[in-house]
Order: structure tokens, then C-alpha cells, then sequence
């Protein structure tokens, strides 16, 4: 059995856009962690916005649609620099890294995974994934808690992974920075 076997959450809804916006958001998130998000503005991001349309172009969106995903950008951007749970996530904490590589056995095969963002708060170590995912429907709620189903076997895969090498409690959290909305729930450590 290989990685490739798993399941993994469905993206066939996200065009080549969305999923490079996802990777500017992503690249920006964990430089904000590095250089210390109390030092970041929505002033000092939205200057960026010039860096992101080239950085868009470079990575093959289509002339017409850079403004929107540039936008998308900026928008998740600043929505988590100004939500104190975002700030939160992104802040000094002990033993705190962003995009953490680690490798699982899975069986005979070996599984490599990224980690969005891992701290220690308060005893326990945290694992956030980052979804840039946009919602345009009524039910905000039901959006998330589907979420949350669809990426909750993503993340329990991470606390296999870091339990072994961490007795502590695994808290695991799902952070939507355009939505400014953040789930959470304990690893099941039965199965840990």
C-alpha cells in the first residue's frame, strides 16, 4: 500500500486559481508565524498586493482572473491578521513551526505530510491546517461542520504522526482565514 492509496479530500471543485491562491496564502500565513504577526499590518499587506499578482502570473493563472485571485489573497490575508484567533495561530508559542515535514508509517509504506502550523499552548501541542476554501452559501455553520468532516481524517493522520515523538495531549484545529472562523476538536488518542 502506498500514500497515494489513501484517502485524501476531493479537490476536483478547485480550479488551477483557487489552489494557487491557497499557495500564496499558505507561503504568507507561515511567513507572518516567522517574522512575528504583531509586526504585520493590513496597510503593510495590502502593499503586497503588486508582489502577489506577479507571484500569480509566475505560477500560471490566466491574465483575467489575477485581480480576483490577488483580491482573494489580500481578503484572507487581512482577515487573519485582524482576527485575534487568527493572530493567535500565527503567534510566538513554545516548539511553534510552520509547514512541518514529518513522515508516518502507514503500514509497509511510508506517508509524508505537512504541517500548516504545530505549537504548544498550555500543555498541549496544537496541529492547524489552513483551508483558503470560500463560502458563498447561506449556512455558514453547515459549510464548516462539513469541513470539518470532509478534512478531519487529514488531520488525525498528523497526530499519529507527531504522537509518536509527543506523549502530550493533541488538539487539532481547522483555520479558515477568509472566513475568519476557526474549528477545533481533541486527536482521538484512543487511536493514537
Amino acid at each position: 500500500m502506498c500514500s497515494s492509496d489513501l484517502a485524501e479530500p476531493e479537490f476536483a471543485w478547485a480550479g488551477q486559481a483557487a489552489v494557487h491562491v491557497g499557495t500564496l496564502v499558505h507561503r504568507q500565513l507561515q511567513r507572518f508565524a516567522d517574522t512575528g504577526v504583531e509586526g504585520w499590518t493590513i496597510e503593510r499587506v495590502r502593499a503586497l498586493g503588486p508582489l502577489f499578482e506577479h507571484d500569480l502570473a509566475l505560477l500560471g493563472v490566466e491574465r483575467h482572473e489575477i485581480a480576483e485571485a490577488r483580491d482573494r489573497v489580500l481578503a484572507a490575508l487581512t482577515r487573519a491578521i485582524a482576527d485575534p484567533r487568527g493572530r493567535w495561530v500565527l503567534g510566538s508559542h513554545p516548539e511553534a513551526r510552520s509547514e512541518l515535514r514529518l513522515t508516518l508509517r502507514n503500514g509497509d509504506a511510508l506517508e509524508h505530510l505537512r504541517l500548516d502550523r504545530t505549537f504548544v499552548h498550555e500543555g498541549k501541542r496544537w496541529i492547524v491546517d489552513f483551508k483558503t476554501s470560500q463560502h458563498l452559501g447561506g449556512d455558514l455553520q453547515a459549510f464548516l461542520d462539513s469541513e470539518v468532516a470532509r478534512y478531519r481524517p487529514q488531520l488525525e493522520r498528523y497526530a499519529r504522526a507527531v504522537a509518536a515523538t509527543d506523549t502530550r495531549p493533541i488538539e487539532l484545529g481547522l483555520y479558515f482565514p477568509l472566513l475568519a472562523e476557526f474549528r477545533s476538536w481533541a486527536a482521538a488518542t484512543a487511536n493514537l
